[in-house]
């Protein structure tokens, strides 16, 4: 879909605050370069709101696509959001045109509590290669490393990623 010459859209569905535009357009460590590098074009929106009407975002007048990606996260427990019936049927439509979502922290997980559990994020785990599962007893898995196994657009746009990885502590929880 990107043609590597225009500007990536993205579609912030955030659960708590919209932090993705800050974080992309915020100087690397090290570097003088923003996480984004200018190269992406955020709208955000509530998740709430999205799951009331997603097509509303997604959709222009004319019925194409707004975006190239959506990105769906970034909050503990995602807020104790989970996508709508309707908003889960647009994200997969989306989806098979051959566009790309990032389901970020703790969208898809497996918990013993309602809260943790999105049933309808986790229906998307399958086509992600992931198991959920509760956990019993619930163990959350924390740790401030990560390894890159597999290469692809995320780990080669705007920055080329590869190896172990610090970051902050995080957690999964039934993955």
């Amino acid at each position: 879909i990107w043609n590597e010459s225009e500007k990536v859209k993205v579609l912030n569905v955030y659960p708590y605050q919209p932090y993705l535009e800050t974080w992309m357009t915020t100087t690397i460590s090290n570097t003088e370069k923003p996480a984004g590098m200018g190269l992406f074009d955020i709208d955000s929106v509530h998740i709430a709101t999205f799951n009331n009407d997603p097509d509303a975002y997604l959709l222009d007048e004319n019925g194409l696509w707004k975006y190239d990606v959506i990105f769906f996260g970034a909050s503990d427990s995602n807020s104790g959001y989970d996508l709508s019936e309707k908003s889960q049927k647009a994200t997969q439509k989306f989806i098979d045109t051959g566009r790309g979502v990032l389901f970020g922290h703790d969208t898809i997980c497996g918990g013993s509590s309602n809260i943790l559990r999105h049933w309808r994020f986790n229906d998307f785990a399958e086509q992600l290669g992931l198991v959920v599962k509760t956990p019993q007893p619930e163990y959350w898995y924390r740790t401030t490393s990560a390894s890159v196994v597999n290469i692809g657009t995320l780990t080669n746009f705007p920055w080329t990623i590869r190896g172990n990885l610090t970051v902050p502590n995080t957690h999964s929880t039934g993955q």
